[in-house]
């Protein structure tokens, strides 16, 4: 066997561990409720083969636009849902604790509200009522970053749903979509079902171990003219720092 072959199998091999670890380990994390996790094996699988194919040929995944808006810098992770039994170690996202908007997108529904998650510091919050529609700040996350929580309280329907959608780049820097949760909530502030990214697996295929993405959330079937998703304080776990 030469010697470039047998390099190529050994990071496919180091590949394989990394992407297994990075996708596999988010949607057994503790307090996951598998009906509010979308299925997106497929997808994954998918987006995996398509990974090691691009390693074995010796490159590396193209940036997007997502990538050159992308907030890199992690802040000091904290154990914020330790009072759920959640033990990570979790990061406030770029602008996730509300109080500054400006690099979010917000549908005409969204609004910003003079109301804040009782378990964060600050004065704001989101309200997305029937169709509202907010995306986050780009980020960086690697396969070191499986999950996001937050804080939400739904005022509409008891059967109302939050429907998180992350944005990504494929290996060719194009910007795809993937919904991962349809989340459920009481009129109380509580924290979500951890949220797992699948996607962060993709960091393996960057030359720097890093891929960008935003986090889309949408109220569905609300049916309330005055009620609502409330959202705040959107966290990302670097599993790293457990």
């Amino acid at each position: 066997m030469s010697r470039s072959l047998r390099s190529a199998r050994v990071v496919t091999c180091l590949l394989v561990g990394i992407v297994l670890c990075g996708a596999s380990a988010a949607p057994a994390a503790a307090g996951a409720d598998e009906e509010e996790i979308v299925d997106v094996e497929k997808t994954v699988r998918g987006l995996e083969k398509k990974l090691l194919e691009l390693r074995e040929r010796g490159r590396w995944a193209e940036k997007g636009e997502l990538s050159a808006a992308a907030v890199c810098a992690d802040e000091e992770p904290s154990d914020v849902f330790s009072s759920w039994g959640d033990e990570g170690s979790y990061y406030l996202a770029p602008q996730g604790d509300l109080e500054t908007t400006d690099g979010w997108s917000l549908d005409k529904h969204a609004l910003t509200v003079a109301e804040n998650s009782p378990f964060g510091t600050g004065s704001s919050s989101l309200l997305l009522p029937e169709k509202g529609e907010a995306i986050s700040p780009a980020m960086c996350v690697s396969v070191a970053h499986p999950t996001i929580r937050l804080f939400a309280s739904n005022t509409g329907d008891p059967d109302a749903r939050l429907e998180v959608e992350i944005f990504f780049e494929d290996l060719a820097g194009k910007v795809k979509k993937l919904k991962v949760a349809r989340l459920r909530g009481g009129p109380a502030w509580a924290p979500t079902t951890i949220v797992p990214l699948h996607v962060n697996l993709l960091g393996a295929a960057a030359e720097d171990g890093l891929t960008a993405i935003a986090v889309k959330l949408k109220a569905k079937d609300v049916k309330s003219k005055t009620g609502g998703w409330k959202v705040d304080d959107l966290y990302v776990d670097p599993f790293r720092s457990r």
